[in-house]
C-alpha cells in the first residue's frame, strides 16, 4: 500500500458558526455545517489518525462572542416586539426574559462540552510568540505592504466590517505560526473568504516550505481527501 500522507485541515470561523434561521444560533454550541461534514467524512472513512481536524482558539472566542452579542440583539427586538403587541385581545400577556440571565456564562458551559467531545487540536498565538505575530501583523498595514494579503480591505459581500480585517489577521497568524505544521505532509485550510488568496499561500510556502490548499466550500475538501485517500479507502 501506498505512503500515506498526514494531512492537517484548519477551520476559519466562518466555516464554524451555527445559525438558526439564518441568524447566530445561541441556544447550544456546536460548529456548523463544513465542519459536521468534514469531521463525518474521515470518521466514517477511517482516517482519524492520518487526518487531524485544527481550530484557532480565537476562532472559539469569536464564535461565543457572536453568541452573546446575538442574544442581546434578540432580546431588545423581542421587547420591542412585545410592546407593539401588548393589548391586543387576542394574545396573552407576554413575559419579559429574565434580566439577571447570564447569556456568557450559559454559552461558555455548551462550548465547553461540545468541545469535550471533539478531537480538535487548537491554535493559539502562544506569549513567547506574541512579539513576532504583532511584528507580522502590523507589516501588513504598512505602506510599502499595503496591499498584502489577508486583510487589508476587509469586506463581505457588499459590506465592510471595521474589524473583520483584524480577525482575519489573527486567525492566519495563528495558523502561520502553528510549530505542529511541519508534522504534516498536507494542510488544508476551510474558509469562504476570499482575503485568503494566493499571497497567502505564498507567505505560508516561504515560511514552511510546505504547499496550503485554501478551499472555500466542504464539499471540495472532502473531494480533496476523497482523491489523496482513495486507494486506502478502498
Amino acid at each position: 500500500m501506498s505512503y500515506k500522507l498526514n494531512t492537517l485541515i484548519v477551520f476559519d470561523t466562518n466555516s464554524l458558526r451555527s445559525t438558526d434561521a439564518g441568524e447566530v444560533a445561541y441556544s447550544f454550541f456546536a460548529f456548523g455545517r463544513p465542519f459536521q461534514v468534514i469531521e463525518e467524512f474521515i470518521l466514517e472513512k477511517n482516517l482519524s489518525d492520518d487526518i487531524h481536524i485544527a481550530v484557532p482558539t480565537w476562532a472559539i472566542e469569536e464564535l461565543k462572542d457572536q453568541k452573546q452579542r446575538q442574544y442581546k440583539t434578540d432580546i431588545v427586538e423581542f421587547q420591542k416586539l412585545a410592546k407593539r403587541l401588548s393589548g391586543l385581545p387576542h394574545i396573552p400577556e407576554i413575559a419579559s426574559p429574565a434580566e439577571e440571565f447570564d447569556c456568557a456564562s450559559y454559552v461558555e458551559g455548551k462550548a465547553l462540552a461540545y468541545l469535550a467531545t471533539k478531537q480538535v487540536k487548537r491554535l493559539e498565538i502562544k506569549e513567547e510568540i506574541a512579539n513576532t505575530v504583532l511584528q507580522s501583523m502590523m507589516s501588513r498595514v504598512m505602506k510599502e505592504e499595503r496591499f498584502k494579503q489577508p486583510f487589508v480591505f476587509a469586506k463581505r459581500g457588499n459590506k465592510t466590517y471595521k474589524d473583520a480585517g483584524f480577525k482575519d489577521n489573527l486567525i492566519w497568524e495563528s495558523l502561520l505560526h502553528f510549530r505542529e505544521v511541519e508534522n504534516y505532509d498536507k494542510i488544508i485550510f476551510v474558509t469562504v473568504d476570499s482575503d485568503y488568496n494566493e499571497s497567502c499561500s505564498k507567505e505560508f510556502r516561504a515560511k514552511w516550505n510546505k504547499h496550503i490548499n485554501i478551499l472555500q466550500d466542504e464539499n471540495n475538501a472532502v473531494a480533496e481527501i476523497q482523491k489523496n485517500y482513495d486507494n486506502y479507502i478502498k
